[in-house]
C-alpha cells in the first residue's frame, strides 16, 4: 500500500466568551465538497472538512478508523493534530477526557481520537485472536511531548514537566535516529506493556 498523507480540517464552534463578545464565524462551507471559504475571499480544499457540528465519533470514523484497520494489517500509521493554542487539538485527540475503569469509550460522545483508537486496536486484536487461537501480540506504550522543540518522555517521572514553570526536572535524553532500513528509531524512551484499553489510558 502506498503511503499517503491526508489533511482533515475541523472547525471548532465559537466559545461562550466569543459569542458574548459578538464574534462571528469567518468560515463558509461548500455543500458536498471538502472545501471552505475564509472571509468570502480565499478558498481552501482538504481531504475532509468537519464543521462545528461534527461529533467526536464522526471525526474518528471519517479521519482515523481506516488508519487503525491498516495498522492492524501491519502498516505504520500516524495521526498529527496541528493548530494554534485554543483551536481544539486536545479536545479532538481526547487527552482531556478522564477515562474511568468502567470502559464504554466507543459509546461516550466526549472521548476523542486517542481513547477511540486504543479501544479500536484492542478490539481488533481480540477479534484476530478469536479467529486464530495461536495468534499472539504484544502492545507497548510510549508517551512523548514535543514542547518548544524539546522532546519530553511523559512516562519517565524524572523528565515530566513541572506544570507551574513548564520546565523539566531533568533531561530525558530522548533521541531520534534512522535505522539501516530507513525507519525512525526513538532512543531513551520509556516503553510500558499494556494489555487493555484501560491499562493504556491509565
Amino acid at each position: 500500500m502506498a503511503a499517503t498523507v491526508q489533511v482533515a480540517l475541523r472547525v471548532r464552534p465559537l466559545t461562550a466568551k466569543e459569542q458574548q463578545e459578538g464574534d462571528g464565524s469567518c468560515v463558509a462551507y461548500i455543500p458536498g465538497q471538502p472545501q471552505i471559504v475564509v472571509n468570502q475571499e480565499k478558498s481552501f480544499t482538504f481531504d475532509q472538512v468537519l464543521d462545528p457540528a461534527a461529533t467526536q465519533p464522526q471525526v474518528y470514523e471519517r479521519c482515523v478508523a481506516a488508519l487503525v484497520d491498516q495498522f492492524l494489517d501491519g502498516y505504520n500509521a500516524t495521526v498529527l493534530a496541528y493548530g494554534q493554542t485554543g483551536s481544539g487539538k486536545t479536545y479532538s485527540m481526547g487527552t482531556a477526557a478522564p477515562v474511568g475503569s468502567g470502559g464504554g469509550i466507543d459509546d461516550d460522545q466526549s472521548y476523542g481520537i486517542i481513547p477511540r483508537a486504543v479501544s479500536h486496536l484492542f478490539n481488533g486484536l481480540a477479534q484476530r485472536q478469536a479467529e486464530h487461537p495461536d495468534f499472539e501480540f504484544n502492545v507497548d506504550v510510549s508517551f512523548l511531548e514535543l514542547y518548544n522543540e524539546d522532546l519530553i518522555d511523559l512516562l519517565n517521572s524524572a523528565s515530566r514537566p513541572d506544570n507551574s514553570r513548564r520546565t523539566r526536572v531533568m533531561p530525558s535524553h530522548v533521541t531520534i535516529r534512522e535505522d539501516a532500513q530507513g525507519g525512525i528509531v526513538w532512543g531513551g524512551v520509556t516503553h510500558l506493556p499494556a494489555n487493555s484499553t484501560h491499562a493504556v489510558m491509565q
